[in-house]
């Protein structure tokens, strides 16, 4: 979570690329990033989502595999192995 101080002089927060956040009201993703769910593959490869209520923050679609994407969740960045 990044914290900022505003001209306004308030705090606003946001969660940094491959962070985790809760989908609650006023929980974001820091500028230019996307809330994408937190499914990944499991041993078998398989896509599975874990944690419902959740998401990572990412750069999904800007061509990069990044920080928290995978085939699972960004497939758009991301090429599955098979």
């Amino acid at each position: 979570v990044c914290f900022a101080f505003t001209p306004a002089f308030t705090w606003i927060s946001c969660t940094l690329e491959g962070g985790v956040m809760s989908v609650y009201p006023g929980n974001a993703c820091c500028s230019g990033l996307l809330a994408i769910p937190q499914a990944k593959p499991n041993v078998n490869g398989i896509c599975s989502t874990p944690l419902l209520g959740a998401s990572i923050c990412a750069e999904c679609g800007d061509g990069k595999c990044g920080a928290g994407e995978n085939y699972c969740n960004c497939s758009k960045d991301c090429r599955s192995p098979n």
